[in-house]
Formats: C-alpha cells, sequence, structure tokens
C-alpha cells in the first residue's frame, strides 16, 4: 500500500478535494494510473478509487471478452436454430442422472433435473416455432405433397404396375405414420 504523501504546495492540482476540519486535507490524492490522480488521499478513501478503478478495469476487460464472443456467434449461420442448446441441454440432463446412485440421490436432485427437462421442454417448443417461422419445418401436407412427387418420379422410370403399387403404398405408409 502506497504511503500518504503530502501535497508540495496549497495549490497542487492533485491535492486531496476532502476536508480536514475548516481547511482541505493538504494530502496529495491517489494515483490511479500512469499520470491519472483520483479525488481522495488514502486517509480520505482514496483506496475505495483505487479498488472501483479496478473493478471497472475488470469489468471493461470481461465485456470486451464477452463482446467478442457474442459478435461470433451472432455471426454465425446457425443463429436461427436452437438444436445446439436442445443438444446442450440434453447432454447436462444425462450428465446429471449419470450422477445419481440411489433413490436418495434421485430425490435431491429432483429439482434440478425438474428444471433442466422444463427448460429442454421450452428450448424445443422455441426451437419448433423458430423452425416452421423459417420454413425449415414441414407440416404434413408439405410431406405427402413432397412424397407425391417422388412417386411421379418413380413412375416417370419405371414400368411395372406391381412394383410402383409396392413403392407407393411403402412411402406413403411412411409418410401417414405417426412417429
Amino acid at each position: 500500500m502506497a504511503d500518504i504523501e503530502r501535497a508540495p504546495f496549497a495549490a497542487h492540482p492533485n491535492r486531496c478535494g476532502a476536508s480536514a476540519g475548516p481547511n482541505q486535507c493538504p494530502n496529495l490524492s491517489i494515483k490511479l494510473a500512469e499520470g491519472e490522480f483520483g479525488t481522495r488521499c488514502l486517509a480520505h478513501g482514496g483506496n475505495k478509487q483505487v479498488e472501483s478503478e479496478k473493478l471497472s478495469s475488470l469489468r471493461n476487460y470481461r465485456l470486451t471478452r464477452w463482446q467478442g464472443l457474442l459478435e461470433r456467434h451472432a455471426n454465425s449461420p446457425q443463429l436461427k436454430s436452437l438444436r445446439d442448446e436442445v443438444g446442450l441441454a440434453r447432454m447436462l440432463l444425462e450428465t446429471r442422472l449419470n450422477q445419481i446412485e440411489d433413490t436418495q440421490g434421485l430425490l435431491l436432485q429432483s429439482h434440478t433435473i425438474g428444471d433442466l427437462i422444463g427448460r429442454i421442454e421450452r428450448l424445443v417448443v422455441s426451437c419448433q416455432k423458430v423452425e416452421v417461422m423459417t420454413g425449415q419445418m414441414l407440416d404434413k401436407q408439405d410431406v405427402a405433397e413432397f412424397g407425391s412427387r417422388i412417386i411421379a418420379i418413380i413412375y416417370s422410370h419405371i414400368d411395372d404396375p406391381v412394383i410402383l403399387d409396392a413403392i407407393s403404398k411403402e412411402i406413403l405408409g411412411l409418410i401417414t405414420a405417426d412417429t
């Protein structure tokens, strides 16, 4: 910790701004950085200014670091996809479940597990909404139309009606099956 220094003269620009009785404090303000001084000496809270400056500097460093990550993710082509987040949440749930060894452990972790399940559900719902809005997900009608087009392509290349009928039934069976 630095020592308290007296200002060399009364009108010094870096003199502590606190009152010392009826007069201004005769000490120099705390040095914050090269060429920068605070407004108070150590005796009048200058150390708090140093701590505040350090916290501010650390906060700015962290903001800069996170800003870079944010920009990288914001420019990602997968921006409108929540699939990675769903996968990560499911991995967290699986890891938590694998750590449980007995019924007591399950009871102790039930709140965390329930919370993870709720988050996964919200992520899946959000993911489906985004995929529908961006046209990444087909509804049943779109899938049926796509299947009909595939059957038409196959019909244009195969002449055997028995094989065509079997292929058509299998494709339509896949489309109409509830999975």
